[in-house]
């Protein structure tokens, strides 16, 4: 919306309030951020840790000022949900304090159940839901920027080499046969 361009500091702030009608929900994205952020900054500092968190809050702010008004540092946690699965994915964590799950699984199911809560809105809801799914996809697009650590598309854009390799060598043996019969041409004229 035409607002956010008049405070752009908004799409930093925002992270930091919340509702005070949901305490619940700010005690659980504390509780989460020393949960799964503390293992990330404890391997990779403090320095990654807060551009993660920071990048994908403030993009996630940035793209939902121009649908929505949104306040949390849920994007900024799910971020971080997904920074623990993407390197300890086969880590056991208790869902609720109850359920084992791991990291990997638990994070989709996550985002998925977020995806579907974007997708069907329930009235009366007051989350953001589309929030946690592009803090977690702006997360997880950070992460593989600066660690590289899978090869998404990787075998498609191998083909791709591939098949492009193997069409420029025939197009070179076959600029060196035209070659090769111009010059037998020439001679036996």
């Amino acid at each position: 919306t035409k607002e956010a361009w008049r405070a752009p500091w908004q799409m930093f702030t925002y992270m930091f309030l919340h509702s005070r009608f949901s305490p619940f929900h700010l005690l659980f994205n504390m509780f989460a951020v020393w949960m799964f952020g503390v293992p990330f900054e404890r391997q990779y500092g403090t320095k990654r840790f807060l551009q993660l968190y920071f990048i994908s809050g403030a993009l996630t702010g940035l793209i939902l000022s121009f649908f929505i008004n949104a306040i949390g540092a849920s994007a900024a946690v799910f971020a971080l949900l997904v920074s623990f699965a993407y390197f300890w994915p086969n880590a056991r964590v208790l869902v609720m304090f109850v359920v084992p799950m791991k990291a990997k699984t638990m994070v989709l199911i996550f985002a998925g159940f977020e995806l579907l809560l974007t997708i069907n809105s329930v009235p009366g809801d007051n989350v953001a839901h589309s929030g946690h799914v592009l803090g977690a996809l702006i997360g997880f697009i950070y992460l593989q920027y600066v660690f590289k650590r899978y090869s998404i598309f990787n075998s498609f854009f191998q083909k791709m080499n591939n098949r492009v390799e193997q069409v420029s060598s025939r197009m070179k043996e076959k600029k060196q046969a035209e070659v090769i019969n111009k010059e037998q041409w020439t001679r036996d004229k």
